[in-house]
């Protein structure tokens, strides 16, 4: 359980609100495999949240369904989490620490938040249920970590 306080802007409004446990794993599970596209399904986990290069949902985007304490190690087969999809090649290959700027939230059922420190810390901006952000706000090029409380 994370004893954390995260701070979360809504709508220009910042408040605090207490990081519980997780509800999504950050662990992978040995069935799961990073995909090409966002899904409101993703084997279980309840749909990804898919992190742009660029505003506007625009760029190429990482597609993940579970919690990501630090963009900058962890990813599968080790190292940064990086864009692997594009559109138009803007960003493809780029580490995601520091480097999204809009969210899709493809999950029905729970929020979802993107983070400026590591370990989900800082300003947070939430990604409301089956929405989507077309600008991370104060988390823009400042991300660092993604978490579903």
């Amino acid at each position: 359980m994370l004893a954390a306080v995260v701070s979360l802007i809504v709508g220009g409004i910042a408040f605090a609100a207490p990081a519980s446990a997780d509800v999504k794993s950050s662990a992978v599970s040995p069935a799961f495999v990073l995909h090409n596209d966002c899904r409101h399904s993703d084997q279980g986990f309840g749909g990804d949240l898919c992190v742009h290069w660029d505003v506007n949902l625009k760029g190429s985007f990482l597609a993940y369904p579970l919690n990501i304490p630090d963009y900058r190690s962890g990813a599968p087969g080790g190292g940064a989490w990086k864009f692997g999809h594009n559109d138009n090649g803007k960003g493809a290959g780029q580490g995601v620490y520091h480097n999204a700027a809009s969210a899709d939230n493809f999950a029905t059922n729970q929020d979802a938040v993107v983070c400026s420190g590591a370990n989900y810390g800082g300003t947070c901006v939430v990604v409301p249920k089956n929405w989507h952000v077309d600008s991370l706000g104060p988390v823009a090029n400042n991300n660092v970590s993604q978490l579903w409380p």
